[in-house]
């Protein structure tokens, strides 16, 4: 391992705002992956969010979450000073409003101690509440959002926050996850049925009960197929309601709930799946990284077009794309993917290609320190070199997508 050196003491900080596990969902994974980064032209403080206990409680009111919004502002304003943070790094809420409103209130109190701020879009569509709004909101989302001096957004095909919020620049860098695949070759064809998985959180808008009826769609057509679904449930009495359709449907012997699962257990499923499936029309979907590490197992993906999903799921190369909300199209590229194993084994290959060129966990940090770096650093002098723009992840390397 590479030995860390030292920061200069003119290292520019970077305050992080934002979650990390637990519970765990995509932007607390993503922060925590952030601040592992080894940064050498910023510095990299965290101040951690500590709103939600359980993955069930992510975007609800309680009363207890005041309490701890007044302690998160206090907080932020000790590590500004503490750390000498010049940067907040701040991950946006989604077009929820319960996250809306906490986002208001700790930017518009914080923000201006700050002579940066870059807003990173884990989450997607903040801005589709914007004209939803009345005058008073909408004069106190200009305050908390307007003009930012650096928007992060994951892909193209996310929803465009930037242009409300009028940020000063916008990069897009993809996210990425750890290379933890054990089996990185294509898979030998197998007999017996097709084995499907869903890794997620089970709600409703992440396309589970979906699932569950394209699996019934196929039981009808006489195709042989198993769906594994794992993850915790949100809200908890979804499983009930799941079990209770899964049993008047006659697929308890295609279809298993699994719970949450994490480390070697999940691993295992990834390792031992055909088919990755995710049919997400989830309101805050910015860019899946499940879909990122199926494709690092060498997984074909069968997705929705829905938000960031198309810019990581490559039509008929990596995996298929359906509409959102139809069932009987994901039991049709299921079926297709069903009756070929070559194709099957040739989406995996491009999956796992795809992930090695573009999704790595270095590629990442080091896109990151350039975009983080590129705000927090002087200008540079008349007729000196700029930094090269940020470009999309596997992208056209004539495309600049950093302005």
């Amino acid at each position: 391992m590479t030995k860390r050196q030292p920061q200069p003491a003119s290292t520019p900080t970077v305050l992080v705002v934002g979650q990390t596990p637990p519970p765990t969902h995509g932007q607390a994974v993503m922060i925590e992956l952030l601040l592992k980064s080894q940064m050498q032209r910023v510095r990299l403080r965290h101040v951690r969010m500590t709103f939600s206990d359980g993955i069930e409680e992510v975007g609800r009111f309680r009363l207890a979450k005041l309490g701890r919004l007044l302690g998160l502002v206090l907080r932020i304003v000790y590590a500004r000073f503490a750390y000498g943070a010049t940067a907040l790094y701040y991950p946006p809420a989604g077009p929820n409003r319960t996250p809306l409103y906490r986002d208001m209130v700790v930017l518009i109190a914080t923000r201006w101690l700050f002579r940066r701020t870059v807003f990173h879009m884990q989450a997607s569509g903040v801005s589709e509440l914007y004209p939803r709004l009345n005058a008073v909101e909408r004069w106190l989302f200009r305050r908390a959002y307007g003009r930012p001096d650096l928007v992060i957004r994951l892909s193209e095909a996310t929803a465009p926050d930037d242009v409300c919020f009028h940020a000063k620049r916008v990069a897009f860098i993809a996210n990425a996850t750890p290379d933890l695949a054990f089996r990185t070759d294509p898979q030998t064809p197998r007999c017996g049925p097709l084995r499907l998985l869903y890794v997620g959180n089970v709600c409703e808008s992440k396309g589970a009960p979906l699932l569950i009826d394209a699996v019934a769609e196929l039981a009808q057509r006489g195709v042989a197929v198993e769906l594994r679904i794992v993850g915790a449930f949100m809200p908890a009495g979804l499983e009930g309601v799941l079990r209770s359709a899964i049993a008047s449907a006659g697929l308890g012997d295609r279809v298993t709930l699994c719970g949450p699962k994490y480390g070697a257990d999940k691993l295992d499923e990834l390792i031992r799946a055909d088919v990755f499936c995710f049919p997400t029309h989830y309101e805050s979907e910015a860019f899946p990284c499940v879909l990122v590490e199926a494709m690092s197992f060498g997984l074909p993906v069968v997705a929705t077009r829905w938000r960031g999903v198309p810019s990581i799921v490559d039509e008929g190369q990596t995996g298929l794309l359906c509409p959102t909300h139809d069932p009987a199209a994901i039991a049709d590229a299921i079926e297709r993917l069903a009756g070929s194993p070559e194709l099957r084994s040739q989406m995996g290959a491009a999956g796992r290609e795809k992930y090695e060129r573009c999704y790595t966990v270095d590629r990442y940090h080091r896109r990151m320190e350039e975009a983080l770096a590129g705000v927090c650093e002087p200008a540079a002098p008349r007729g000196a070199h700029a930094a090269g723009p940020v470009l999309a992840a596997g992208g056209d390397s004539n495309m600049e997508l950093a302005r």
